[in-house]
């Protein structure tokens, strides 16, 4: 807080003084002489008190010294500043100390108490006025320009030189001071219109205010409605969750007798009786074709042997000498066959015809294997397949179905995107240690399907990319 002090009053006097040399008496802890040494002026100090002096900073004390102000200067200063110092003293060292001062100085910034008599140190305390009457004895005058306010509302700077009357200087600060008046009575007058601006801003803002307040009102009803609307969602949520829960079991069973059907069917198609069987549908196929007169025949054929053989031979003379009787009274056909229009109706069974029609024949395979040898270009492509919970028979299907390819160059991404049931990772690793061009990788949590394919193909080293649904297969 001195050091503050201090600095602000050491401002002061280089900006308006402009001193080169500087004596500071009564310098105590030396704080205005560390000030004014900071700020490039010859700065020194003396005091009474080798206490004080001993506290002064270190690289300042060989600047200042214990001496007392009755005692002469040893040298001459642009300034000397004496602060609070000259009513500690008696009356007949306070004119010593003054004579001091105006023998080794022309310009001096003072200050002294002019009304504490309180301190019981205190033995020279006089007005301003009497101050000012000593210094004119030694042919020192008041500088009424100056403002050393900084210091104390009562110190002022003395400047040697002839008396003379300070009339035109005292108008002169008069004339300022009526202008400052009158200024701060307009900047009054504005802060009046202000205020009242301000005023009538706050109204508004209180009007803005409440209705503000009443819109927060409607809106919390309204949360309040939608709350109840959402408890009643809830309700109906946990009402849902426990039928699923009673639905759960069943729909896994279910999921569990699918995936064992099919891969008692994927076990079945690897039989050679069921290869022997497709081989003679495509022939069956050729020789019978679709919505023929033959096929019809065939049917028709193939229902009575299917009599024949499911329910024997008395029942097959039975069941044909009841549909001569009818066909004789010409009540119905002979015998049924199929309806005509079941290829035309299920899109599904046309895909099937229409598979079986064009099944690849081993002479096809190898034909296109010539041709893909003969290719001046050959891509790699890389298959894309995030995997989360996927059924085994579905998984395996669809990695053998990209194994099955006809094309060599191809490498398989999989990605296990954080899979809660555990034959994933088996059957990953199994097919990773089995066929280099898959390559797997476990992450740790589920990040969708989005998440998980991008991972695969920041992986991905081919030239085209193919996504894979594992439900679907290639």
């Amino acid at each position: 807080q001195w050091l503050e002090f201090f600095g602000t009053i050491a401002d002061h006097v280089v900006a308006e003084i402009k001193p080169r040399r500087v004596l500071d008496v009564g310098c105590a802890k030396g704080f205005l002489v560390e000030a004014l040494r900071d700020r490039g002026v010859e700065a020194y100090g003396i005091d009474i008190s080798a206490y004080a002096i001993g506290e002064v900073r270190s690289d300042i004390q060989r600047y200042c010294r214990v001496a007392s102000a009755t005692d002469p200067f040893d040298d001459g200063y642009d300034l000397i500043v004496c602060i609070e110092v000259l009513e500690h003293l008696s009356e007949s060292d306070a004119r010593r100390a003054m004579a001091n001062i105006c023998r080794s100085s022309g310009d001096v910034l003072f200050s002294s108490t002019p009304d504490d008599l309180t301190e019981p140190t205190h033995h020279t305390v006089r007005p301003g006025s009497a101050w000012i009457a000593e210094f004119a004895a030694h042919g020192f005058q008041l500088d009424v320009e100056f403002d050393a306010g900084c210091i104390a509302p009562h110190a002022m700077r003395f400047k040697a030189g002839p008396a003379c009357v300070p009339l035109d200087s005292l108008l002169a600060q008069r004339g300022r001071l009526l202008r400052q008046v009158a200024s701060l009575r307009l900047d009054n007058e504005q802060k009046d219109g202000t205020i009242v601006a301000l005023a009538a801003r706050r109204d508004r803002v209180q009007s803005d205010l409440a209705a503000v307040q009443r819109g927060a009102e409607a809106l919390r009803r309204e949360l309040m409605s939608r709350r109840a609307l959402q408890h009643a969602s809830e309700s109906r949520i946990l009402t849902l969750e426990g039928k699923l829960d009673i639905l759960e079991p069943g729909a896994a069973e279910k999921d569990e007798l699918i995936a064992g059907l099919n891969y008692h069917f994927l076990a079945l198609q690897s039989t050679i009786g069921w290869k022997i069987l497709e081989r003679l549908r495509r022939v069956r196929d050729r020789v019978v074709p679709q919505d023929s007169l033959r096929r019809r025949l065939y049917w028709s054929l193939r229902r009575l042997l299917e009599v024949l053989l499911e329910e024997g031979v008395r029942s097959f003379v039975a069941k044909t000498k009841y549909k001569i009787r009818l066909r004789w009274q010409g009540q119905e056909f002979f015998v049924k066959a199929p309806p005509q229009t079941q290829g035309t109706q299920n899109p599904e069974l046309q895909y099937q015809i229409w598979v079986e029609r064009h099944r690849l024949t081993p002479k096809d395979v190898q034909t296109m294997k010539v041709a893909m040898e003969k290719l001046p270009y050959h891509p790699t492509i890389s298959v894309v397949m995030p995997v989360y919970d996927t059924d085994e028979v579905w998984l395996r299907k669809a990695i053998e179905s990209v194994r099955a390819q006809i094309y060599p160059t191809w490498e398989l991404h999989l990605v296990n995107d954080g899979s809660t049931r555990p034959h994933v990772r088996d059957v990953l690793d199994e097919y990773a240690a089995t066929e280099s061009r898959v390559r797997v990788q476990h992450l740790s949590r589920n990040e969708g399907i989005a998440g998980a394919s991008n991972h695969a193909l920041r992986q991905a080293t081919g030239d085209f990319v193919a996504l894979l649904d594992p439900q679907r297969g290639a």
